[in-house]
C-alpha cells in the first residue's frame, strides 16, 4: 500500500506541473477594498484595519504563519488564489507607486522550518513578482489582489507552518495587531487546501475534482487569447 499511495504521489504531482502548478504569477492589481472579495474561502485571514503599524522604511518582510489546511493519508493539495492586507496608517504615499511588490509563499516542511530534507524539505507553493502596487493611495485602508495564476502545490501537511516573502524597492508600512513588529503584521492569504486520500477514493473522485481545475484553466488560457 505504501508503495501505490507513493506512486500516487509521484503521479498527482506530475498531473500537478501539468496543469500549471506552483508557477510563477503572471501580474495582480493590488486596489483598495475589503478583503471579503477574494472569496470566502481563506488559508489565513487576519488583514483588517486598527492597531499599530509596521516600522517605516523597510522593503522585505518575512511572516511564518499558520495556515488552515485538510490534509488527508497523501496530503494537501493547497491552491492560493489571492492576498490582502490593510496599509499603514502612517505609511507616506508618494506621487505613485512605480515600483512592484513581490511575494513567494513557501510550505516549510514537516519540521515547520526554513530548511530540511525528505519530509521536512521546503516546497514553494509559488511567487507573483509583479504585484501593480499603482492604486496604494490611502492609508489605513485595506488593499486585496486576485492573482492572474493561482499557485498550486501537492505538500505532505504534515505541519501547518508556512512562510510569506514579501519584497518591494518601496518602503512600505503594514497594520499589525499592536505595535511596529513585522511578527505582527495582518494578512489573508485566500484559497482552498484538499484532503488527497487514499488511492482507491482518489482514483474514483479525485481525478474528476482534477480535471475540472484542468477545464477551468483552459478556458482561462483559451478567454485570454480570444
Amino acid at each position: 500500500m505504501k508503495a501505490i499511495a507513493k506512486q500516487l504521489a509521484v503521479k498527482l504531482l506530475a498531473l500537478c506541473v501539468a496543469i500549471g502548478c506552483a508557477g510563477t504569477a503572471e501580474g495582480t492589481l493590488v486596489t483598495a477594498g475589503p478583503v471579503s472579495d477574494l472569496g470566502t474561502s481563506f488559508l489565513i485571514n487576519t488583514a483588517s484595519t486598527g492597531g499599530g503599524d509596521t516600522n517605516p522604511g523597510l522593503t522585505s518582510w518575512t511572516l511564518d504563519r499558520d495556515f488552515t489546511l485538510n490534509v488527508g493519508p497523501n496530503g494537501s493539495l493547497v491552491n492560493v488564489t489571492g492576498i490582502g492586507w490593510a496599509m499603514g496608517a502612517s505609511q507616506v504615499v508618494p506621487g505613485n507607486f512605480v515600483d512592484n511588490m513581490s511575494v513567494t509563499i513557501t510550505y516549510l516542511g514537516q519540521n515547520g522550518v526554513v530548511g530540511g530534507t525528505g519530509l521536512d524539505s521546503d516546497v514553494v507553493i509559488g511567487t507573483d513578482s509583479n504585484l501593480d502596487l499603482t492604486y496604494l493611495t490611502t492609508p489605513g485602508s485595506t488593499y486585496r489582489g486576485v492573482f492572474d495564476t493561482p499557485f498550486t502545490q501537492l505538500i505532505n501537511g504534515l505541519s501547518n507552518k508556512f512562510r510569506i516573502t514579501l519584497t518591494s524597492p518601496t518602503g512600505l508600512r503594514f497594520k499589525t495587531t499592536t505595535g511596529t513588529a513585522i511578527s505582527a503584521m495582518k494578512i489573508s492569504i485566500a484559497g482552498t487546501s484538499v484532503a488527497v486520500p487514499e488511492p482507491g477514493a482518489f482514483l474514483f473522485g479525485g481525478l474528476a475534482t482534477l480535471g475540472v481545475g484542468f477545464s477551468s484553466r483552459l478556458y482561462r488560457g483559451a478567454r485570454r487569447r480570444s
